[in-house]
């Protein structure tokens, strides 16, 4: 199967194709689309998904903002909605500045979660997806009865917008907890002093070698794992461990990387380098646990394989029960969509991988 570029989501049938460099790059939706050809690729070549985000919030704002301010005037301005003008203008206008709102925020939420019923899982895409498209198609559906209310072109993309800030935010977090972990990780970025027939020569963490001597001086870096030959001080540790009071280290003692001794010199033999050391594991718990999904990601997602389908079906019998009592159809649609716009989970699809995202950084 092949994967978006911008996005890393299955492409199917609807998937289309950029020349890039001479290769053929595949991306999900139109979505991914104007956003790869404004930013570049995406996370898996690089690049980055915040930026892409930005670029559709940003498209969303002005538009959304569109929309609302024409559909206020019903609110602000009743003389002014009665008249013909108005009438004729508003829907049409609406439906122009939504239509790239929906194909471009709204259109992946449903490519996403017709991705997931693929595979046999339901998530909060799925209602998003809804509850934006829903708003869009009863929108066209009172503009086909030749009606200018009521429209949801303002509901349908100001949902998609918000939601799509909520990943913003999320990709952002993600993005910074990353280049924090790289740049506490590297080696490149700290030096050592190594010490051979007497002599001490500055070199890259990177090219020590288990047995070789270093010499640290206060206030630098340990450059690796190894035991204390020479030397007593007070070992600042926070930076591996998180424990604020330093701790004492003599002859004998074992350090690791990236501690910083305070107030003391020390002379260490190297026991340990690169994907051996400590730091090095610290960074393997930490990329799997980016990768994995928590026990409170894994509760909300069995959540939703029950919540997501129940208010589906709450959504149609509500529009059933309503025409079963003489209602009309768009009575029955605006309850159905009141239904999946109220109950779409975005707080719990933004707050809860920004918490963990942000307990990770």
């Amino acid at each position: 199967a092949e994967f978006c570029e911008h996005c890393g989501l299955p492409v199917g049938a609807g998937g289309t194709a950029r020349e890039h460099e001479g290769r053929r790059v595949p991306v999900c939706c139109l979505g991914c689309s104007i956003a790869w050809r404004i930013v570049g690729p995406g996370g898996r070549e690089g690049g980055s998904e915040s930026s892409a985000y930005l670029v559709r919030i940003c498209l969303g704002f002005v538009l959304t903002m569109i929309v609302m301010l024409i559909q206020w005037v019903r609110y602000f301005d009743p003389a002014s909605a009665a008249s013909e003008s108005y009438e004729a203008f508003a829907p049409l206008a609406q439906l122009i500045a939504a239509t790239p709102v929906m194909l471009v925020l709204g259109l992946p939420y449903l490519w996403n979660a017709a991705a997931e019923l693929r595979v046999g899982r339901v998530g909060a895409d799925l209602l998003i997806g809804l509850g934006i498209l829903a708003g869009y198609v009863a929108s066209i559906v009172t503009m086909a009865h030749g009606e200018a209310d009521p429209l949801f072109f303002d509901t349908a993309c100001g949902l998609a917008t918000l939601v799509t800030v909520g990943r913003w935010l999320e990709a952002s977090a993600k993005e910074r907890a990353t280049q924090g972990l790289r740049a506490f990780l590297s080696e490149k970025g700290r030096s050592a002093r190594r010490v051979r027939d007497g002599e001490e020569q500055e070199v890259s963490a990177d090219q020590l070698a288990i047995g070789d001597t270093v010499r640290v001086l206060p206030g630098e870096q340990i450059p690796a794992d190894g035991t204390v030959l020479e030397g007593r001080a007070m070992l600042d540790e926070a930076a591996l461990t998180g424990e604020p009071l330093p701790r004492a280290v003599a002859q004998g003692d074992t350090v690791s990387a990236p501690a910083i001794p305070t107030d003391g010199a020390l002379v260490l033999r190297v026991d340990a380098v690169g994907e051996n050391t400590l730091l090095a594991a610290v960074g393997r718990v930490l990329a799997r646990a980016r990768t994995e999904r928590a026990p409170l990601e894994r509760l909300a997602d069995r959540i939703a394989r029950v919540f997501v389908p129940a208010v589906i079906v709450l959504a149609v019998a509500v529009a059933a029960l309503d025409v079963s009592r003489g209602a009309d159809g768009m009575q029955a649609m605006l309850h159905a969509l009141s239904v999946l716009v109220v109950a779409c989970p975005c707080a719990l699809g933004i707050a809860t991988p920004l918490a963990v995202t942000a307990a990770l950084g």
